[in-house]
Parts: structure tokens; C-alpha cells; sequence
């Protein structure tokens, strides 16, 4: 998903608040990196052209550091100019995910 001369000109007036820019970012950081690693990671804030990102220790922030170049590619793809230029990185504990609500239940009982 890329977007066109004229997308990337609408897209900059939606997303150009800091809060929606970084929701944008969130949203985009699975299709950058991946549902694996989007799984073991957590985007976490933009520091002005800088996107911080948690990882759980020094050995995933040593390969995203040697993958950061075709990230930052993949989410400028996505995102245009309001991709970050960098990656930064935090070493942490990731938040738990969020649950997903239950199945809808059918009329019928089980």
C-alpha cells in the first residue's frame, strides 16, 4: 500500500497531528515489520523524525538496529513523508496485548 502524488498531500492534512501521526505509525508497524515481530515489539512514541519502538532485550534491539534501514523504508512506503527517518529503541517489558472480545454468541444454546 503506497500512496500517489495527490494521497500523500491528503494524507499530510489527516495525519499531520503528532497523536494521529503516531496511530498511523502504529497501524503501519505490523505491515513494516511483520505479524511476528509486531509481536514481540511495541511502538511506543515519535520523537520528532525518530520512532521509538520497545523491544524486550538487547538481542532483539541489536537485529532490529541491523534491520533498521528496510524498516524505516517499508514504513515511508506506507506512510510517505510522515514515515520516521530513524528507529530508536527502549529495552522493556511489552504490554500485555489486548483481549479480543468473545465470539458473538448464536440464539442457540451450547
Amino acid at each position: 500500500m503506497t500512496f500517489d502524488r495527490a494521497g500523500k498531500g491528503l494524507a499530510a492534512r489527516i495525519f499531520r497531528a503528532e497523536p494521529a501521526r503516531l496511530a498511523l505509525l502504529r497501524s503501519a508497524w505490523p505491515h513494516a515489520v511483520g505479524s511476528e515481530l509486531a509481536r514481540r515489539t511495541e511502538v511506543l512514541a515519535l520523537e520528532g523524525r525518530t520512532l521509538r519502538v520497545r523491544v524486550p532485550d538487547a538481542s532483539w534491539r541489536k537485529v532490529l538496529h541491523r534491520m533498521q534501514p528496510q524498516i524505516v523504508a517499508r514504513l515511508r512506503g506506507i506512510a510517505g513523508d510522515l514515515g520516521p527517518s530513524r528507529l530508536g529503541f527502549s529495552e522493556g517489558q511489552l504490554a500485555a496485548p489486548a483481549e479480543e472480545p468473545p465470539a458473538a454468541m448464536s440464539g442457540r444454546p451450547p
